[in-house]
C-alpha cells in the first residue's frame, strides 16, 4: 500500500468504518498513521488481587473460576467471570457482549487492565466492569505481557480494540 491509499483498502474496513474514520479526519493510510494516541495505559505492573483498592486503574492476571451469563432489565445481556490469582478474587463484568461468554472458560488465564471498584450498589466484592483491554494467556503464552497500550481519540462507531488492530495492520 501507498501512504495516500484510502483506509478502505485495509482488511476489515468496510463502508461504515470508512465513514466513521472519516469523521475523525482519517481518509488515507497517512492520516491513520498520523492519528497519535492521546494517552497510554501502563501494563508493566501486575497488581495482586489482595492489593487492589476501589477507584484505581490496575492491571491484573488471574484464572477464571466461574462464568455466568444473564439478562438484566431492558434486555441487556451481562456476562460475569470470577477470577482468582491465589491472593484473592475479582469479579469481571461485560455488558451487551454475549460473544465473550463463549471465550471465557473455567481454568483459562486472563490478563486485563481496567478500573477496579466495588460491585453493584457500591458494596460487595471488588469488580472490574470498565475494562480497557484484556487478553487470554493460553498455553505457551502463560506469562503476563506488559508494555504500554495506546489509547486513541475515538468517535462513535469505533472502539479501541478495532483501532489498535487497524494500526497494527497499517504498520505491517
Amino acid at each position: 500500500m501507498e501512504l495516500l491509499d484510502g483506509v478502505g483498502n485495509l482488511p476489515n474496513v468496510g463502508p461504515k468504518r470508512v465513514e466513521a474514520l472519516a469523521r475523525l479526519g482519517i481518509v488515507t493510510l497517512f492520516d491513520l498513521l498520523s492519528h497519535y494516541p492521546r494517552s497510554y495505559i501502563d501494563q508493566n505492573t501486575v497488581t495482586p488481587f489482595s492489593a487492589l483498592s476501589a477507584g484505581t486503574e490496575a492491571t491484573v492476571s488471574g484464572v477464571i473460576v466461574n462464568v455466568r451469563e444473564y439478562q438484566a432489565r431492558r434486555g441487556m445481556r451481562v456476562v460475569v467471570a470470577h477470577l482468582s490469582d491465589g491472593t484473592g478474587y475479582l469479579l469481571m463484568t461485560w455488558f451487551n457482549q454475549k460473544y465473550i461468554a463463549k471465550q471465557l472458560a473455567v481454568g483459562r488465564r486472563i490478563f486485563a487492565t481496567g478500573k477496579v471498584d466495588f460491585g453493584p450498589g457500591g458494596k460487595g466484592p471488588l469488580s472490574m466492569a470498565q475494562i480497557s483491554a484484556f487478553d487470554f494467556l493460553d498455553e505457551g503464552n502463560g506469562e503476563a505481557h506488559g508494555g504500554f497500550l495506546p489509547v486513541y481519540p475515538m468517535k462513535a462507531g469505533l472502539n479501541q480494540k478495532f483501532f489498535r488492530t487497524l494500526m497494527r495492520r497499517a504498520f505491517e
